[in-house]
C-alpha cells in the first residue's frame, strides 16, 4: 500500500516493487446528468482516504472488436460519473523527476487511460513520472451542445493544470512536462501545442501517428447535434441529451456519423476536434506561427503500414475502383496509379491506394508539422516505425498502434502478444523506450534532427517504401 496527501485529499495506491501507482485521481467534478455535456467544473476536496487502486470510469464507447488488439484495448467503457481522472506512476515521491503525460487515441470515440498497453511501470523504473489522462470522447467530448465545443480537448487542458498544481507531490517536476499521444492523442498533442492558453503547461511534445488535417467546421458539428437530437426526440441541449439512455445515444450517434469509418471517411468528421478559433487560432488562420503557440521541442512520426489496422481499402480493388477511391479523397487517381505502377509493377491497385492514402492521411501531415516546426527554429525529430508484426502471419505489417508497446517497453505483458505475435525484438523496445525517456529528460535526442521529408526521419526496424510513396504523392496526387 502507498498513501499520499494531495490538495484535494488523501489517496491510497499500490507499491509495485518500488514504483508507486495511483489510479482514478479526479481532476474535475463528476459528470452527472447534464454536466456530461458541459465544460468540466472544479472538483471539491474529499474527506478520508480515496481508493486509488482501481481504474476509473470512462466515456460511453463500444468495445474494440479488432482481432489485432481488441483484448488489450478492453474494457473500454467502465461506467460511472468520475470520468475525468488521471493515473500516476512514480519512482520516487521525494524527487523532481521529468513528467510525461500520455493522451490516448481511439478516433475521439473510444479510449481508456488505464489500458494494459499504457502501463507506466517501465517509464517509472526509468526515472519518469508517468501520467495518463481520461478525457471525454464521442458525443460527450466533442459534439457542440449549448455553445460548448471541444470539451474533450478542454478536459485535457484541465488535466494539464492538475499536473502543474499537483505533480510535485508525486515527485515530478512541473517545469519538465512532456505531452505525448498516439492517433487521436497525437492530434490532441498538436492541438494543445497550437492552444495559447496551454503555454507553460508543458515543455516538449510527441505526436505518434496523429492525423493533423484542419478540423471539420463547427457548423457541421452543430448540424450533427440537431440531427441526433431529432432522432432521439429531445431538444439539442445538455438537458435534452441527459434524458437519453447512454447506450441508445451511443447507438444513434454511431449510425448518424458513420463512426465505424470515422476519420477515414472523406466527409467531415464531426465527433472529433472541430474548428474552434477562440481556443485554437490556427484553425482559422492556418499560419505556421499559430500552429506552434507553444514553442517547444517536438518529436513526431508514423508507422509504415498505418491503414492495415483498418482494413481499408480492399486490396483486390480494380483500377476504376482504385481511381475513384483516390478521387473521393481529393487526389489525382489515374496519374497517381500510373506513376506508382512504373516504380512498383508488382503492387495491386488496392495496395497502391492504401499506400497513397497512408501518405495523405498520416505521413504527409506529420512531415509538414515537423517542417513547420523546423522552419520556426524549433528542435524537431522525426521517426518511422517499420517493424512488422508477426501476428496473423505478418499480414498487418507495421500497422497503426503497433509502436505503443515498444515505446512503453511492455513486450513481456501477456496481452501484448496479440499485437506483436511471438518473439518481438526486445532490443528495439529498449531502444525506442530509451529515446522517449531521453526526450522526456532533455527535450533532445542524441541523433541528427529532422532534415525534411520522410528521408529526414529516423527509421526503427525493417525496410520501408514510405519515402518513395511520399515523393509520388507530392508529385502526382496534389499538384
Amino acid at each position: 500500500m502507498a498513501t499520499i496527501s494531495t490538495r484535494a485529499g488523501r489517496l491510497a495506491g499500490v507499491d509495485i516493487g518500488g514504483v508507486e501507482r495511483f489510479l482514478n485521481i479526479p481532476y474535475a467534478a463528476p459528470l452527472t446528468g447534464a454536466r456530461r455535456y458541459r465544460e468540466a467544473e472544479p472538483r471539491d476536496p474529499w474527506t478520508g482516504t480515496r481508493d486509488a487502486t482501481r481504474p476509473g470510469p470512462t466515456s460511453p464507447q463500444w468495445e474494440v472488436s479488432s482481432p489485432l488488439h481488441g483484448r488489450i484495448a478492453s474494457p473500454g467503457w467502465l461506467r460511472g460519473d468520475d470520468v475525468l481522472s488521471v493515473n500516476v506512476w512514480t519512482p520516487d515521491r521525494t524527487g523532481e523527476a521529468p513528467v510525461a503525460v500520455w493522451i490516448y487515441g481511439g478516433a475521439f470515440k473510444e479510449g481508456n487511460a488505464a489500458l494494459p498497453m499504457y502501463d507506466g511501470t517501465a517509464f517509472a523504473r526509468s526515472g519518469i513520472v508517468l501520467v495518463t489522462v481520461n478525457y471525454r470522447v464521442g458525443v460527450e467530448g466533442f459534439l457542440p451542445i449549448d455553445g460548448s465545443i471541444n470539451r474533450g480537448l478542454r478536459d485535457q487542458l484541465r488535466a494539464l493544470e492538475w499536473v502543474r498544481d499537483n505533480i510535485a507531490d508525486f515527485g515530478g517536476d512541473p517545469g519538465r512536462v512532456t505531452i505525448f499521444g498516439q492517433s487521436a492523442g497525437g492530434m490532441s498533442v498538436a492541438s494543445l501545442v497550437a492552444t495559447p492558453s496551454a503555454r507553460g503547461l508543458f515543455h516538449a511534445a510527441i505526436n505518434q501517428s496523429g492525423p493533423l488535417r484542419r478540423p471539420a467546421d463547427r457548423a457541421d458539428g452543430e448540424a450533427t447535434t440537431r440531427a441526433l437530437a431529432a432522432i432521439c426526440g429531445v431538444e439539442p441541449t445538455a438537458e435534452g441529451f441527459a434524458t437519453v439512455d447512454q447506450v441508445r445515444l451511443l447507438q444513434e450517434a454511431s449510425r448518424l456519423t458513420g463512426t465505424a469509418g470515422g476519420a477515414l471517411s472523406p466527409g467531415p468528421f464531426t465527433l472529433g476536434v472541430l474548428s474552434d478559433p477562440d481556443l485554437v487560432p490556427w484553425h482559422a488562420t492556418g499560419r505556421r506561427e499559430d500552429r506552434f503557440a507553444s514553442r517547444v521541442p517536438v518529436l513526431a512520426g508514423f508507422t509504415s503500414d498505418e491503414f492495415l489496422l483498418f482494413g481499408w481499402p480492399d486490396p483486390d480493388l480494380g483500377d476504376d475502383e482504385a481511381t475513384l477511391a483516390l478521387e473521393r479523397h481529393g487526389l489525382h487517381g489515374t496519374r497517381a496509379l500510373e506513376a506508382a505502377r512504373q516504380l512498383f509493377p508488382d503492387l495491386s491497385a488496392g495496395t497502391i491506394v492504401r499506400k497513397l492514402g497512408e501518405v495523405d492521411f498520416f505521413i504527409a501531415p506529420v512531415v509538414q508539422w515537423l517542417e513547420d516546426a523546423a522552419a520556426l527554429g524549433l528542435p524537431a525529430w522525426g521517426y518511422e516505425f517499420a517493424w512488422r508484426t508477426r501476428a496473423f502471419d505478418g499480414a498487418p505489417g507495421a500497422y497503426h498502434d503497433l509502436e505503443i508497446p515498444f515505446v512503453f517497453n511492455l513486450l513481456d505483458a501477456e496481452p501484448v502478444g496479440d499485437m506483436t505475435g511471438p518473439h518481438p525484438p526486445q532490443e528495439l523496445a529498449d531502444r525506442m523506450h530509451a529515446d522517449w525517456v531521453e526526450f522526456f529528460r532533455t527535450g533532445e535526442l542524441a541523433r541528427a534532427p529532422f532534415s525534411g521529408g520522410v528521408r529526414g526521419t529516423h527509421r526503427y526496424g525493417g525496410e520501408s517504401r514510405s519515402a518513395v510513396f511520399h515523393q509520388l504523392y507530392l508529385e502526382n496526387c496534389k499538384s
